[in-house]
């Protein structure tokens, strides 16, 4: 991403790295793979078992830099954007000869699951916080009986400073 000189976001590119969004866009986007030359790394596994959803995300180590392959699309300071702008991304990484640096490189780019989400936190702290939130919410939390109680109780709480807004038992 770039930002202006007064720290301000002005245009930058993202570059996905879950499959899950990967498909999501396209589907979304309603644009095929092929169309902008974005081929599934997993050929063998969808000839085999057509079931299998097909995996977009490359990273390749070779001997003098990291490669990335994925589908991006500039952004800027608007919220929607044309189809038109998502392509096929290659990004390459210069090796450092630090190994320290090797591997945060190479930890920055893999995918995350809850488990590698949890030991980032626990190791790094606040740094991965919002990220193991909203994963642990999206899984365990949003639209569970636990969810409707504590909505129904906030709104309820919201709702008693203001005596001509008052939340009923059968509401929401």
């Amino acid at each position: 991403m770039c930002y202006s000189a007064e720290a301000r976001f002005e245009k930058g590119i993202i570059i996905y790295k879950d499959d899950e969004a990967i498909r999501e866009t396209l589907k979304e986007a309603n644009v095929e793979a092929s169309d902008i030359n974005l081929e599934a790394v997993n050929s063998k596994e969808l000839k085999s078992d057509p079931n299998v959803p097909p995996r977009y995300f490359n990273f390749d180590s070779q001997p003098l830099d990291y490669i990335i392959t994925s589908l991006g699309h500039e952004v800027g300071l608007k919220t929607e954007y044309p189809k038109t702008s998502l392509i096929k991304y290659q990004i390459k990484i210069l090796k450092s000869r630090n190994k320290v640096v090797k591997k945060r490189i190479r930890r920055a780019v893999n995918q995350h699951s809850l488990l590698e989400l949890l030991h980032d936190a626990i190791r790094l702290g606040i740094i991965t916080h919002a990220e193991m939130t909203a994963q642990l919410l999206g899984n365990f939390y949003v639209g569970s009986a636990t969810d409707d109680a504590m909505r129904k109780y906030l709104d309820t709480l919201a709702s008693s400073s203001r005596p001509d807004n008052v939340v009923l038992s059968n509401e929401t």
